[in-house]
């Protein structure tokens, strides 16, 4: 634990721009459906988008990230319902969209993966303050990493979900190890 003084400056840095982060976040969700638009229209730019959306909920900023995925991509968004992942793309196939965006350890966290949709593939975002890193898995490669990286349940105790077929998984790869440099010779579709 820091010592007193340091601790005590903190908290009133906090109290003196909590205001402002309010202000900042509010402003950031009031806009949060013309983002993507302000993109592709030159408004802003993408780094601007993803410095936005950083104020914003971990859940809000990946619906946000995924929307503007599909747009820029000429995807289209499915429903829930039909259980095919989030969008299809161009081709005919589809996809499940998973975001991980800035976070204190740099690493790259994938939750509520479901293998037993029917999906064709999974785009996997990993969004720091400078770039952001684009992964390309099929459903066969996804299935592999989930045993590779020693997937998790997303959801509940080991005990409770050891039944369940439809077992939402997580797994976290850290940005300096073995499978994080696999997933960039294999799987990165940016550069």
């Amino acid at each position: 634990m820091a010592d007193k003084k340091t601790l005590v400056a903190k908290a009133r840095f906090v109290l003196k721009n909590v205001a402002a982060a309010r202000d900042a976040a509010a402003a950031a969700h009031e806009i949060r459906n013309d983002l993507a638009a302000l993109v592709l229209n030159g408004g802003i730019s993408e780094g601007e988008f993803y410095e936005i959306i950083s104020v914003l909920t971990p859940q809000s900023r990946s619906s946000l990230c995924q929307n503007y995925y599909i747009l820029k991509n000429g995807c289209r968004k499915i429903p829930a319902t039909d259980d095919r992942g989030d969008f299809a793309d161009g081709k005919g196939k589809y996809a499940e969209y998973k975001a991980s965006g800035p976070n204190r350890d740099g690493v790259l966290h994938i939750v509520q993966i479901r293998p037993w949709q029917r999906v064709d593939y999974y785009i996997v975002q990993k969004i720091t303050s400078g770039k952001v890193f684009t992964f390309r898995l099929t459903k066969k490669q996804m299935e592999k990493e989930l045993a590779l990286c020693g997937a998790s349940s997303a959801h509940g105790t080991r005990a409770a979900v050891a039944d369940n077929k439809n077992r939402e998984w997580r797994m976290t790869i850290s940005p300096d190890g073995e499978h994080w440099r696999r997933w960039c010779e294999r799987y990165r579709i940016n550069a």
